[in-house]
């Protein structure tokens, strides 16, 4: 359910001479200068560094037109990767988003990669940039979805014939075929098609003394991403790649904060830890309220009183899916500077703590995913699991049917809460409950 900011987490020593405007240098220099500059970009790009990817743009701008078209190509090229990774990491930071900043910014860089390809039309990164761009976009809910669809589609037809080895551009033209009636069979052959992609990537590391390219390092994130949101996820396989990319590039956040905690092995709780608690109702929610029918619909919220941990019992409409399902705990605040808009719902809500048990069960049937909670900048950046991920407990009970969820207070920090539930999948959120105002719970000073 989301791209974490990392502003101040690598912060990279960038020592350069400020460009001057007038009497750029020849062409030599100016190679070397665009060089160090994307060496630099690259880094940030890879440790989501978002102090230095400003100073570079800057840098960028301030450059006269190159006069030799290759390399003005690649500076069009640095600028649009600067404004759209500025633009995702800003928009994974409760603090710094700013949408309409964010949709010019895309656009430009969007403006960026097209000028560069018709300056090097076999530019392949220019292409990646743009397939990126639109991605984002995507992300952020364009007007006209078909139109973009088809804009997305007309730009990877044309890498196909100017630059087929580029492994992002091949990644996301998978992806984007995966859909209509044939989807299911296109399933069966995505995780062959997938890692034909990754033996090319590991080819090239093998084989290159140049450090590893964004773009490289991203495409494995993102291979891993699409394995966590297939109709049945693969958590053993995007842990599998997150470890094979981390032992490439250790500092790669991306894999780190989000795909790591997704891979983990997690144990639910067995029902005779809740089979005889004592249930007290909290709020009742209605049926059929889910944004989409046949995910977990909640139908109200209970708790058990309990001195030594928080117990809550979410109803459901229907038994819960095994495979793979997912919920919050969504701890209300309203102070406006230490919390965020929760965005499931219920958009007047605001939280500062998030609780989280995301999860699917793997070929062995395995339990993996994101468990544990974490503070509203680290979840709206989805970073879910960065504080006590060994001590919430999670079920999904079929015979009630209900999600059970258990969290020590001590972890909690307070002992009255203000909260609502978020039911769902590993990856999309569907209903809470309740819809309207948060109820409130206070701990019990003894009992069980």
């Amino acid at each position: 359910m989301h791209c974490r900011t990392a502003a101040g987490l690598s912060l990279i020593v960038f020592l350069w001479t400020p460009f001057a405007r007038a009497g750029w240098p020849a062409s030599e220099e100016g190679s070397a200068s665009l060089e160090s500059l994307g060496v630099t970009l690259n880094r940030c790009g890879i440790e989501a560094n978002l102090e230095t990817i400003p100073q570079i743009a800057q840098q960028l701008r301030d450059m006269e037109p190159l006069s030799e078209p290759g390399l003005e190509a690649n500076r069009h090229y640095l600028l649009g990767l600067a404004d759209v990774l500025q633009s995702m990491l800003q928009n994974g930071s409760p603090d710094m988003r700013d949408p309409i900043g964010t949709q010019q910014r895309v656009l430009a860089a969007t403006r960026h990669f097209a000028q560069c390809r018709t300056l090097n039309p076999d530019e392949g990164r220019a292409y990646a940039g743009g397939v990126l761009c639109n991605w984002f976009r995507f992300m952020l809910g364009p007007e006209d979805m078909m139109a973009l669809v088809n804009e997305t589609q007309e730009l990877l037809n044309e890498a196909r014939e100017r630059a087929p080895d580029q492994c992002f551009v091949r990644l996301m033209a998978l992806q984007m075929g995966i859909s209509g009636p044939n989807a299911a069979q296109l399933f069966d052959s995505l995780e062959r098609d997938v890692f034909v992609i990754i033996e090319d990537l590991r080819t090239k590391r093998d084989t290159s003394e140049q450090p590893p390219e964004f773009w490289d390092v991203f495409t494995y994130g993102m291979a891993a991403r699409g394995f966590l949101f297939l109709p049945s996820p693969r958590a053993d396989l995007a842990a599998d790649l997150a470890d094979e990319v981390l032992g490439w590039e250790p500092d790669f956040l991306m894999a780190n904060d989000f795909l790591v905690p997704f891979g983990q092995s997690r144990q639910p709780m067995d029902p005779s830890e809740f089979a005889n608690r004592e249930w007290v109702s909290l709020a009742d929610d209605p049926r059929g309220d889910g944004a989409m029918e046949g995910l977990p619909d909640a139908t109200g919220l209970q708790y058990s009183p309990d001195a030594a941990d928080l117990w809550i019992r979410i109803p459901l409409a229907t038994p819960p899916p095994t495979r793979a399902f997912g919920l919050n705990l969504v701890l209300a605040s309203e102070d406006p500077d230490n919390s965020t808009a929760w965005w499931g719902g219920n958009s007047g809500l605001r939280f500062h703590r998030l609780i989280t048990a995301w999860v699917s069960l793997d070929p062995d049937d395995v339990y993996r995913g994101a468990v544990g909670i974490a503070d509203h900048h680290d979840a709206f950046g989805g970073a879910m699991t960065m504080e006590a991920d060994d001590n919430v407990g999670f079920a999904a009970d079929p015979t009630s049917p209900a999600f059970i969820v258990r969290v020590p207070w001590s972890d909690l920090e307070e002992d009255h809460l203000r909260l609502i539930a978020a039911v769902g999948t590993n990856a999309m959120w569907n209903d809470n409950a309740p819809n309207g105002e948060a109820v409130e719970i206070t701990r019990p000073l003894s009992g069980k």
